[in-house]
């Protein structure tokens, strides 16, 4: 009975930190949700479809190959679409109509703008007689990454061409001359094939179309684009009100030095600031009662270490818990960065508003805080699910998954060992034989998740036989004949060997009364509080009820009553039982040494039972009179 109830006990607490905790990880839930608004996506795809895709006539971006296609994409798609002039109807826009996307949905965020890296010219080409009297180009490298200053056409720089280079009326000036990251608040960014510095030479859009166009053309005729080039970047933000929702584009192409070119891009929405109506209260209510959670956790742990010390980090949950506060601090910082960000960009934008200056605003920055936030809030909701195990462990079956893997621990290390060693030899072995004739395997990491699809039956042997026909049947026969079948195999009866061990150890455990008890337990004492009936009501009047209320005013004498109660019932049963067995020993001496046999039916021998626990029970209740009467 103390085990029962101790195991009540142990459900009720469980419950009580589930229910707690379950509040928490719906804050983090709905956090997580108005952080990531279910509209981004249709707003990005929304950009995609006019700027990226083609078809029905129009180039998108996912076609370009050439320096051609690129400045026809210029002229045509991305200028049509960032400066319309009519609508579906072929009717002249308003003025004010004009500043709107092609969408009719979002409007411009100051124009957009080109962003050029370039490399300068090598100082020894190994095959100067061939190349001559062009020199040979490196790919951008920071070190060979050109920031000089020239004049209009890639000139070298002087004061006669700096003055008509320079003229406000030149749609290419200040093109020439390299801008530092730090003052457009520019970030490297990683490309398709390279990585590329956040300044660069800056080619700026007006917010009118025909000047764009010749913008275009002055950018043509003064060859902006050469041999050094290595990377243009087109970058623009639009709003769109009606989802309150800001959209950052980059449009990435690579000139590679090998000739050719790579397109990459990011489009990614995003919400700067904070609104004030009931879904934005909702959000502050969501974030305070999370910064009050992680206040009180972090009490509770420093409270713990203090009394436990150092023994206080060997158990696993205590490192997640500790890791979970320091998620929950970081992401509360970054969240504070972000919105600083944010409001100097929007108060820079209401002030080239007023001043209708026309420059482009950098939004790169807060996209990159907004991931980070993103990142560390979305570890931190992964965790704090984790932990639910933490709260149901109280249950060994509950966490039979963790107890699987951490009973075959050491056999899945050294399995994991070797079969990191034989997936790396394959990885190395595909990307050497495939690299140079497929996309598939041209690098390291290209090749691990082109073998790892394999697992799921993902595969291209066609194009492997035709890349190299000698060796691509012979490295695929053997991938999978030792990864797949071998190795895969052996880690399943690993697992197959632990749960076994597992299931076997809580057979031998007793039942526990889990949670499920303790909830129908409670539900049944309200419901029968609620439904109770006339009858409940009325005093109950036997002898029992009289004992236990007389006895209340005295708990301890009820005690040792009931105790002294107890001990005589369990004599008279004792003698009843001798008695009985007394009275079957003489039955069987009469009977001479031979089995007794009774001569009444069973229906005879049920009375007798009967009678005998009717006298029993007069007994009992002969001396509970008597205590009564005592009390």
């Amino acid at each position: 009975m103390r085990a029962k109830r101790q195991e009540e006990h142990k459900a009720k607490k469980a419950l009580t930190r589930l229910i707690i905790y379950a509040i928490y990880l719906s804050t983090l839930f709905i956090i997580s949700y108005l952080e990531r608004d279910v509209n981004s996506f249709n707003y990005k795809s929304n950009i995609e479809n006019y700027m990226y895709s083609g078809g029905n006539g129009k180039q998108g971006f996912s076609s370009i190959n050439r320096t051609e296609d690129f400045i026809n994409w210029l002229n045509t798609t991305f200028i049509s679409t960032m400066y319309p002039v009519k609508n579906y109807a072929n009717k002249n826009l308003k003025v004010q109509e004009k500043r709107m996307f092609r969408d009719d949905a979002s409007v411009r965020v100051r124009p957009a703008q080109l962003r050029q890296l370039r490399t300068v010219p090598a100082a020894y080409c190994s095959v100067k007689k061939i190349t001559w009297p062009y020199p040979c180009v490196h790919g951008y490298e920071k070190e060979f990454a050109d920031a000089a200053e020239y004049c209009a056409g890639w000139k070298p720089l002087d004061l006669n061409c700096a003055a008509y280079t320079n003229q406000k009326s030149r749609f290419t000036a200040g093109a020439w001359k390299y801008t530092d990251a730090e003052s457009i608040w520019g970030t490297p960014k990683t490309g398709e094939y390279g990585t590329y510095d956040g300044g660069g030479y800056i080619l700026r859009f007006t917010k009118d179309k025909d000047k764009g166009q010749l913008l275009i053309k002055d950018m043509i005729e003064q060859n902006w684009i050469d041999r050094q080039t290595r990377a243009i970047f087109l970058e623009f933000t639009l709003y769109n009100a009606n989802s309150n929702l800001f959209v950052h584009a980059i449009f990435l192409t690579e000139f590679l030095e090998t000739g050719g070119l790579t397109k990459w891009t990011e489009i990614q929405a995003f919400r700067p600031i904070l609104i004030s109506d009931s879904i934005g209260n909702l959000k502050a209510f969501c974030y305070i009662t999370f910064i009050i959670y992680i206040l009180i956790t972090t009490t509770k742990v420093v409270f713990k270490i203090k009394i436990n010390g150092c023994s206080f980090f060997t158990h696993p949950w205590n490192l997640v818990t500790i890791f979970s506060i320091f998620l929950g601090y970081t992401s509360v910082s970054v969240y504070i960065v972000r919105t600083i960000f944010a409001k100097k960009a929007m108060k820079l934008f209401y002030d080239k508003l007023l001043t209708q200056e026309d420059k482009f605003i950098n939004f790169n920055h807060i996209i990159i805080w907004d991931n980070i936030f993103n990142a560390v809030f979305a570890t931190l909701v992964f965790l704090s699910t984790l932990q639910l195990l933490n709260i149901l462990g109280y249950n060994k079956r509950f966490t039979q998954i963790i107890s699987v893997v951490v009973n075959a621990g050491s056999d899945i290390g050294g399995f994991g060992f070797i079969f990191l060693i034989i997936y790396v030899m394959f990885v190395i072995l595909g990307t050497l034989l495939f690299g140079v004739q497929l996309r598939d395997y041209r690098d390291f990491f290209s090749t691990c998740g082109t073998l790892a699809n394999s697992f799921i039956g993902k595969n291209n042997l066609k194009s492997m036989v035709s890349a190299v026909p000698t060796f691509a049947e012979f490295f695929y026969f053997m991938y999978m004949f030792c990864v797949i079948m071998t190795l895969i195999t052996i880690f399943a009866a690993i697992l197959n060997q632990s749960i076994s061990n597992v299931n076997a150890s809580l057979n031998i455990e007793y039942n526990k009364l889990g949670m499920k008890f303790y909830i129908s337990k409670t539900i049944k004492d309200i419901l029968g509080m609620v439904f109770k009936t006339e009858t409940d009501h009325k005093p109950n009047v036997t002898k029992g009820n009289l004992y236990r209320n007389n006895a209340s005013a005295d708990s301890e004498t009820f005690d040792v009553l009931h105790l002294l109660s107890r001990s005589l019932h369990q004599t008279i049963d004792r003698r009843d039982e001798k008695t009985y067995e007394k009275y079957i020993e003489s039955g069987k001496r009469e009977s001479n040494g031979d089995v007794f046999e009774s001569s009444k039916d069973d229906s005879e021998r049920m009375a007798t039972d009967t009678e005998r626990n009717v006298y029993k029970h007069d007994k009992r209740v002969h001396f509970d009179d008597i205590m009564f009467n005592f009390l």
